[in-house]
């Protein structure tokens, strides 16, 4: 529900950014007057025209000019307008400029030589001195790609302000996708850093296209002008870009499909690689063909894509949530794409700014996506990893425990006494339930079981969690008291004693033996001091048992 919520809220932006651009499309300025055109540099001169050389043709269209044409005058008449709306605003790609009004050329741009004709596209503003009666408007064109020549661009007419607004706007899809591209390298920078091993590969891939996709933006704005104003380096770092993009795209999507069978994102991946080689290598030939196979790559944008897109729902369908995160961005970069290619490339509607730089908000539905799923990997780890340490702390109590009474046993005794410094004061006691094994013939084991447990709960029930109690063998107990001198330790004990001794245990009144002894400091050994307890308990069972006696000197048998 989250997921769907979260992709409607970005498609809904996506929308609401698409509708701010509508203004874009509206004509700002009334021309008078049909669009002529002839083909040639030459501008006739009042007295000289020659209607017959003139034709018309529909603007944003171009002339129908023969493939062998490098220059040709596009002709439009200007009424004499307010003062104000003297400024024009329009592209041109590839080509040499000259603006004329009437017989003055008002603005030149590029060389007129056939070597040194500009590449790339520019934006003219251009102001317009005042006219005073209805004056042709020409513009002289040269470019040595005769599928570029003709065609200028998101032509208006408007105030200087109005123009530079409208540039400004041109370039607002720009300004809100490039720094979303940085901020998203940042992250998934961050991300591939700490990510797991398997998803390395993937993340690397990502980054990649968002590096692309940064670089495409700052080539197609119309700012980068303003940081280099070299035209023809952004014009041809776009275009490499522009054939990158659905590449490196497409590396992305094979990862997320790599385990599908029945998806060969390999094949799409090799036509936009053999697209990207031709083009490249058509253009260092002098061919080009940056331009000439943009035909070649919306064709096989659009069918790559959709495959691409069939693929993504049969994985979405079978369980792969990054198949289905990614079907939104893949969508949205095609039809965004489509569209920049139907109205920059083929120019069937008139629109003047690029719409792919959007696609960077349906994107982040994929790298959300990414993120959630690597956060749910890692805690899904931590959690395997705490249950593992809970199964091995219990199989380690369970292997320093005694079955039946729950106590801890020898093994637990040797590492507490081999990972634990005993400093004074420490003192240990025996204790040995009288006459057990009478008991234990007389009833059987089943009872001295019960016995034994009952033992162990009673004792229990009088200590803390710093006494430790371990079961020494049979019907004998060792407790271990950090922290107790041998006073208190014999308080304790006959605490523990009368417990005994107060209580029935499995229906039987029973009894115990305790012997007492403390660590005597440096020179002392664990062996001894049990072994002074040990004597101490021989001591009570010998005069008369159900008491407790602690070492005495006759019981040391060591020597400071």
């Amino acid at each position: 529900m989250r997921e769907k919520a979260g992709q409607n809220c970005i498609l809904i932006c996506w929308l609401c950014l698409l509708l701010c651009l509508c203004p874009l499309v509206s004509e700002a300025a009334v021309w008078d007057g049909d669009w002529y055109y002839r083909e040639g540099s030459s501008v006739l001169r009042d007295g000289e025209e020659e209607p017959d050389e003139w034709k018309t043709f529909t603007y944003p269209g171009r002339p129908p000019l023969p493939a062998s044409a490098h220059a040709v005058v596009l002709s439009k008449m200007l009424l004499p307008q307010d003062q104000q709306v003297n400024t024009l605003l329009f592209s041109t790609s590839g080509q040499s400029l000259r603006i004329w009004l009437g017989n003055h050329v008002i603005y030149s741009y590029g060389a007129f030589s056939q070597n040194e004709l500009v590449k790339g596209t520019h934006w003219h503003m251009v102001q317009l001195p005042v006219i005073s009666e209805p004056t042709p408007l020409n513009f002289e064109l040269h470019s040595d790609s005769s599928s570029q020549l003709g065609y200028i661009d998101g032509l208006l007419l408007d105030t200087e302000m109005g123009a530079m607004k409208r540039l400004y706007l041109y370039d607002l899809t720009f300004m809100w996708s490039f720094p979303v591209a940085i901020l998203f390298l940042l992250v998934m920078g961050i991300y591939y850093h700490f990510a797991p091993p398997e998803r390395k590969r993937l993340y690397r891939n990502v980054l990649a296209f968002l590096l692309v996709f940064a670089i495409w933006l700052l080539c197609s704005s119309k700012i980068n002008l303003m940081l280099w104003d070299q035209p023809v380096f952004w014009w041809s770092l776009m275009s490499v870009t522009a054939y990158l993009l659905p590449l490196s795209a497409n590396f992305v999507l094979y990862e997320i499909l790599r385990k599908e069978k029945y998806a060969h994102m390999e094949w799409v991946i090799c036509a936009n690689f053999c697209l990207f080689v031709l083009a490249i290598g058509g253009e260092v030939a002098g061919h080009h063909m940056l331009t000439g196979m943009m035909d070649a790559f919306y064709l096989v944008l659009g069918l790559g894509q959709g495959i691409a897109v069939c693929w993504l729902v049969e994985a979405a369908y079978s369980g792969n949530e990054l198949a289905r995160a990614a079907l939104v961005p893949t969508v949205g970069f095609t039809v965004l794409g489509l569209i920049d290619g139907v109205s920059g490339h083929f120019r069937l509607v008139q629109w003047y700014t690029f719409v792919t730089p959007l696609g960077i908000y349906p994107f982040a539905y994929l790298i959300s996506a990414m993120m959630r799923l690597q956060l749910l990997q890692e805690h899904s780890l931590e959690r395997r990893a705490a249950d593992l340490e809970y199964k091995a702390a219990l199989a380690m109590e369970k292997s320093e425990r005694d079955a039946l009474t729950g106590c801890y046993n020898r093994h637990y005794l040797q590492a507490y006494l081999r990972d634990k410094a005993i400093k004074e004061p420490f003192s240990v006691l025996l204790l040995d339930i009288d006459h057990f094994k009478r008991v234990n013939d007389a009833c059987g084991h089943d009872r001295g079981d019960q016995i034994l447990k009952g033992f162990t709960e009673v004792l229990k029930r009088e200590l803390d969690k710093d006494k430790h109690l371990v079961r020494a063998g049979g019907e004998e107990f060792l407790l271990l008291c950090p922290g107790l001198d041998m006073r208190m330790a014999c308080l304790l004990g006959e605490v523990l004693r009368q417990a005994v001794a107060s209580r029935k245990i499995a229906g039987l009144s029973i009894t115990c033996s305790i012997g007492a002894a403390c660590w005597h400091g440096e020179g002392d050994s664990t062996e001894a001091m049990f072994k002074r307890a040990d004597q101490a308990l021989y001591a009570a069972k010998n005069s008369g048992r159900n008491k407790l006696v602690a070492e005495s000197a006759e019981y040391t048998s060591y020597t400071r």
